[in-house]
C-alpha cells in the first residue's frame, strides 16, 4: 500500500484505526502466509484461516518464525508512541514472530514498515520515534528537508529551506532556522548579532550615520538613534540631534579655529576678513603671502593653494611709473617716428611703444584684437557690441579717442583708449 493511499485514509479516519488498517492491508497484499480476513492482536486466528502468531488456521499453514528487520522495529516502536491501539495488529505483522516474515518476502516486510512509519510521521510531526526520511518528499510540513546523511527529517539543511521565513539562515549545527549566522543575512545595513542569532541596526557608533536613523548606537535596543547630548558625541558635540565637530568658535582651536556653522565643522577660517592680505577659500587662509613669495611690488599675482583660482593685488606704482613683469619702471619713451603716421600705442606685454595694424574686430577676446589691443563691450538697448581698443598710459596716446581710462586703483597704470 503506498504512502499516498495512506495520506487518503488519514483525511477519513483517526489515525490510530489508520494504522491498524495500515497493518492488515500490507499483509494482505504478501500472498499465502496469512488469510484475508487479517489477523487477531492476541497471536490466535480468526475466522477466514489467517494464521495468528505461532498458530494454525484451518485454512492455511503455519508461518516460520522471521527476523524483524530494523525498519520494523522502528515502526513498532513508532507505533508504540503514536497510536499504542494498533500496535498488537502492528507487532502481530511485523514482530520477531510475525506473519510477514513467514511469507519469505523480506524486502515486502521492510517496506511496509518504512512507509508505515513515514506517514505516521506525516500525521505526528513532533514524535521522533517516527522520524526517517529517504528524500524531503518523506518529510512533513513541520520538518520539510530531509538529512540524507542521517536519514531524519529535520527543519532545514541550507539556507535555501528556510527562505520566506522570518528565520532565512540555517544553522548546521541544530539544523533549524535562525535569525542570522553573518551580516549577509541582514537586510537594510543591519548586522547579525552571533550571540542570539538575530539581526541588530548596530554594534556601535561606526556602525550609525547622520539620516533618519542618527548618530548613536543605542546601548540597548541595538538600533542606531539620534544623539540626546554631547556627552554622546565623544570629541564632538550634539546639534540638532547629530554628532558634529563643533557648535561655535569656542569648539575649535589650533591651525584651525573657526566654526563654519554650515557644516559644522573646523576650519581655518571662515571669511576673508580672517586671512587679509589673502582670502578665505575653502576653510583655509590662502595668498597671505602670495606676492612676497613671488617678489612682487606691484600688478597681481595667483596662489596655487587656493582652492579657486584668486588674483593678489600687490601695490600700485606711481603715476610716471608702469608695473611691468610685477615691478614698477619709468614709462617707457614714446617714439613713433617709425610708423610714418600710422597708428602706434603701448604694448604691456613689451612695455613699449610700437606700430600697430588697423584697429581689428573681436567677439569678446583681446587675444582677437592682437598687441597694443584690449577687447571692449559696449551695449546699446538689448544690442552687445565688441570694438578693439588700444592700451594707453595717458590721454596722449588716445588721438584717434576721447581719452585714457585708467581703472581707479589700478595696481599698473595702464589703461585704454576710450
Amino acid at each position: 500500500m503506498k504512502s499516498h493511499n495512506l495520506e487518503a485514509l488519514s483525511s477519513r479516519r483517526p489515525w490510530s484505526l489508520t494504522i491498524l488498517l495500515l497493518a492488515g492491508s500490507l499483509l494482505a497484499c504478501g500472498g499465502d502466509g496469512a488469510g484475508s480476513s487479517g489477523l487477531a492482536s492476541d497471536g490466535g486466528t480468526v475466522e477466514g484461516g489467517g494464521a495468528g502468531s505461532g498458530g494454525t488456521g484451518s485454512g492455511g499453514t503455519a508461518g516460520s518464525a522471521g527476523s524483524p528487520s530494523a525498519a520494523c522495529s522502528t515502526y513498532i516502536e513508532c507505533v508504540a508512541q503514536t497510536t499504542p491501539m494498533g500496535l498488537d495488529a502492528v507487532i502481530a505483522a511485523y514482530g520477531s514472530t510475525g506473519s510477514c516474515w513467514a511469507q519469505g518476502d523480506e524486502d515486502l516486510c521492510q517496506n511496509a514498515c518504512r512507509t508505515g512509519t513515514i506517514a505516521a510521521h506525516q500525521a505526528f510531526p513532533s514524535e521522533e520515534a517516527c522520524n526517517i526520511c529517504d528524500t524531503s518528499a518523506d518529510c512533513p510540513i513541520a520538518q520539510p528537508a530531509c538529512d540524507v546523511g542521517a536519514g531524519r527529517c529535520v527543519d532545514c539543511v541550507s539556507d535555501v529551506d528556510c527562505v520566506g521565513s522570518d528565520l532565512p539562515a540555517c544553522e548546521p549545527a541544530t539544523s533549524t532556522c535562525v535569525g542570522c549566522l553573518g551580516d549577509h543575512h541582514c537586510s537594510d545595513g543591519k548586522r547579525c548579532e552571533l550571540s542570539n542569532k538575530t539581526c541588530v541596526g548596530c554594534f556601535d557608533n561606526s556602525d550609525c550615520w547622520q539620516g533618519d536613523s542618527g548618530w548613536i548606537c543605542d546601548a540597548t535596543s541595538r538600533e542606531c538613534r539620534v544623539c540626546l547630548n554631547d556627552a554622546e558625541c565623544g570629541a564632538g558635540v550634539c546639534v540638532g540631534g547629530s554628532c558634529v565637530q563643533c557648535r561655535n568658535n569656542t569648539n575649535c582651536g589650533g591651525a584651525t579655529p573657526n566654526c563654519d556653522t554650515s557644516s559644522h565643522l573646523c576650519v581655518g577660517c571662515s571669511n576673508d576678513d580672517a586671512c587679509a592680505p589673502g582670502v578665505c577659500s575653502g576653510g583655509t587662509c590662502c595668498g597671505q603671502t602670495a606676492c612676497s613669495d613671488a617678489s612682487a611690488e606691484c600688478g597681481y599675482v595667483t596662489d596655487a593653494s587656493c582652492t579657486y583660482s584668486e588674483n593678489f593685488a600687490c601695490g600700485a606704482c606711481p603715476s610716471n611709473e608702469v608695473c611691468f613683469n610685477n615691478g614698477c619702471t619709468p614709462n617707457p619713451p614714446k617714439d613713433c617716428e617709425a610708423c610714418g603716421g600710422g597708428p602706434c600705442g603701448y604694448v604691456p606685454e613689451n612695455n613699449a611703444y610700437e606700430c600697430l595694424g588697423a584697429s581689428p574686430t573681436c567677439t569678446g577676446s583681446s587675444s582677437q584684437c592682437g598687441p597694443g589691443y584690449q577687447c571692449q563691450t559696449k551695449q546699446v538697448g538689448s544690442d552687445v557690441f565688441y570694438s578693439c581698443h588700444q592700451y594707453c598710459l595717458s590721454d596722449d596716446d588716445c588721438a584717434f579717442y576721447s581719452g585714457c581710462a585708467i581703472p581707479t586703483g589700478s595696481q599698473t597704470n595702464i589703461g585704454t583708449c576710450i
